[in-house]
């Protein structure tokens, strides 16, 4: 999968994306590292102003399947993460802020998708410069999930992040319904959770007389 910065402008009825350059999500000066654990939200205009560009004449578009025979483009508009603090796996003074990775749920929006087979030369002509076939904001909603890991290398002080593996059984995107359904599911869950957890510390604050050790009393 490849992350690619590209211009956008209008050209009659329509906008006009070239690509310009790839564009990391993961490299030392992007927000979406330099964050300490817990949970964070960034829109790509964000991600975009952070570099000193327009979010007007810019996108943010990925290539989920640069090797595939058909376009499958998909431009970002948003990022929740969560920052876990794992710090025992690496040594405090490698590590300035005590996140060893963090489970990420993107929103992107529908460009192309598994249309016609292309030869070789003319996908790649296409992913160069392309005309929207609809306005920002009007194409299928996707939600996808991913991660990042925290590595560090050849004595750096400064820990890395990479991406997780992509395979068979992750890395899903998930389409309109589905990506809908999964999503308002996982929030009824955490919603049920946290009350179990409620109604538990309440019970524990009763019994000890407001000495529960439950995390979410203390």
């Amino acid at each position: 999968m490849g992350h690619w910065l590209y211009s956008v402008a209008r050209e009659g009825s329509a906008l006009r994306y070239a690509r310009l350059r790839k564009f990391s999500l993961q490299s030392s000066n992007s927000p979406c590292v330099d964050k300490p654990a817990g949970p964070w939200h960034l829109t790509s205009s964000d991600l975009l102003e952070h570099r000193g560009l327009d979010p007007s004449g810019h996108a943010i578009v990925f290539d989920i399947y640069p090797e595939g025979p058909s376009l499958n483009l998909y431009e970002l508009f948003d990022i929740w993460g969560y920052n876990v603090l794992d710090s025992g796996s690496v040594p405090p003074s490698r590590n300035p802020l005590p996140v060893t990775w963090c489970p990420m749920s993107l929103r992107l929006e529908t460009i192309f998708r598994d249309g016609p087979p292309l030869d070789l030369g003319t996908r790649q002509k296409c992913k160069e410069s392309f005309r929207r076939p609809h306005e920002r904001g009007e194409g299928e909603c996707v939600v996808e999930f991913l991660y990042q890991k925290q590595v560090t290398r050849g004595g750096s002080r400064r820990p890395m992040w990479q991406w997780g593996k992509t395979g068979r059984v992750n890395a899903a995107l998930l389409f309109g319904a589905a990506g809908a359904y999964i999503v308002s599911s996982t929030q009824r869950l955490w919603r049920t959770a946290e009350a179990d957890e409620d109604e538990a510390c309440e019970g524990a604050e009763k019994r000890t007389g407001g000495g529960g050790s439950f995390s979410r009393c203390s």
